[in-house]
C-alpha cells in the first residue's frame, strides 16, 4: 500500500505502522509486550505482524473495544492501568 501512496503524493509520508516498526528498531527492542484497546482479532493481527517483522512478542492484552469512538473516549487512567499491568506481567519485554 505504501508504494501506491508514494506514487500519488508529492511529499514524504510515513504510516503509523511504519513509524512504530522504525521506533521499535531504533530502541533495539527485541522482545515486546502489547497493550491494545482494539478487538482481540485485531490485536492478534498486530502480534503476527510484529513477529513477521522479527520481534518476539512476549505477551499481549486487549481491552477488546470494537468502536473507535469508544477508544477515543477511554479514561486515560484506564490506559495507564493497562500499560502498567502489561509491563508488570512481561517484565522481560524491552518495549
Amino acid at each position: 500500500m505504501t508504494w501506491w501512496i508514494g506514487r500519488i503524493v508529492t511529499r514524504p509520508f510515513v504510516t503509523s505502522l511504519q513509524a512504530e516498526l522504525e521506533a521499535l528498531r531504533a530502541v533495539g527492542a527485541g522482545g515486546v509486550a502489547i497493550a491494545s484497546p482494539y478487538p482481540l482479532a485485531q490485536t492478534a493481527k498486530r502480534v503476527a505482524l510484529l513477529e513477521e517483522e522479527g520481534f518476539q512478542v512476549l505477551g499481549h492484552d486487549s481491552l477488546d473495544i470494537e468502536r473507535n469512538r469508544e477508544i477515543a473516549m477511554l479514561d486515560p487512567e484506564r490506559v495507564v492501568r493497562q500499560a502498567v499491568e502489561v509491563a508488570g506481567r512481561w517484565p522481560a519485554a524491552g518495549a
